[in-house]
């Protein structure tokens, strides 16, 4: 159960609350997007006027979701928010184009469950024990007295289902289970969501697979297996690093996307004991122990010539043990 005393401090920006605005970090996901439309009707249902603002366009990867349509690319003239929520963010800068948001006399609200949060917040609501911003916001509710609607349900379980990889990674507990259950009561169809999630990709989606897989690069002494995707790539919407998390044998697993010619997104996953996280924060990016990313503004070929080095050597030390001096 999240700290009994996230409730009043989640109240009391609620109670002190007319107009919000709310964010979530750069390439939003499931959890991210899911999270912020389900805190988008909690608060309209207490007559709060409310704006979802993203920088960049959702992809259509994102049309599960109840009311995504509501989501804003560009923020909108002359919105004068008195409290900003921040999902799934472990730092302001994360948001993109954050300096486009104002933060003098408002109230910012930080609703995380990242290890590296910083509590940049006037208000931190930070679980770093909980799967997800969804499961978090879903007890949040809870202890609301709220009640849930179809798509609040909805949205709520796919945050969950996705940031817990449909609840089969390690950050699964009970208290997961009976939240995604409790949404199920509600209306949330579990089948409609796995079938969004497994059973609706495309042809740009197996195209962009298989270049992953032709790209794929294993390294036997530290365990590393690790893709790239050029920017020239299909445009698929598949997940590739959670393809690559399946080859058994190899503990870190790293995907390298080129955005643009000197942009260059990574993401990382740790099936061992490695903390992707810390070793992220090196290079300015950041997550959890086992799941990370990474922005990387450079060529392709520099940021593999970078981090692969690196992470080889971080991993063979972890392996090795402290030394005896």
């Amino acid at each position: 159960m999240i700290n009994s005393a996230f409730i009043p401090k989640f109240l009391e920006s609620v109670n002190g609350c007319r107009k919000a605005l709310i964010v979530a970090h750069q390439f939003p996901d499931l959890d991210a997007v899911g999270s912020c439309l389900a805190l988008k009707e909690f608060l309209e249902a207490q007559n709060i006027e409310c704006v979802i603002w993203f920088s960049q366009s959702l992809k259509k990867g994102f049309n599960v979701l109840d009311g995504v349509s509501v989501v804003k690319s560009k923020l909108p003239l002359n919105y004068d928010y008195d409290t900003l929520y921040v999902c799934d963010c472990s730092n302001l800068e994360r948001v993109k184009e954050s300096h486009l948001l104002t933060t003098t006399n408002k109230c910012v609200v930080n609703i995380d469950h990242h290890a590296d949060n910083t509590l940049f917040g006037d208000i931190n609501i930070v679980d770093t024990d909980i799967s997800s911003v969804g499961e978090l916001l879903f007890y949040l509710f809870e202890g609301c007295d709220y009640t849930h609607t179809l798509s609040t349900a909805t949205n709520l379980y796919t945050a969950i289902c996705f940031d817990t990889g449909r609840f089969a990674f390690s950050n699964v507990t009970h208290e997961t289970l009976h939240a995604a259950s409790i949404c199920v009561k509600h209306g949330a169809d579990p089948y409609a969501v796995y079938q969004f999630m497994e059973e609706s990709k495309t042809v740009e989606d197996f195209a962009l697979m298989k270049v992953a897989m032709d790209r794929l690069v294993t390294d036997d002494s530290a365990k590393i297996a690790y893709t790239t995707i050029p920017a020239k790539a299909p445009r698929g919407h598949v997940k590739v690093i959670d393809i690559i998390r399946q080859l058994g044998g190899y503990e870190v697993v790293v995907v390298f996307q080129e955005l643009q010619s000197k942009l260059i997104k990574i993401n990382l996953r740790a099936k061992g004991d490695f903390d992707v996280s810390a070793f992220a924060q090196q290079f300015d990016g950041g997550g959890h122990k086992k799941a990370a990313g990474i922005s990387f503004d450079d060529t392709l070929d520099r940021a593999i010539s970078t981090l692969i080095p690196k992470l080889s050597t971080a991993i063979k030390e972890q392996d090795a043990g402290p030394s005896i001096s």
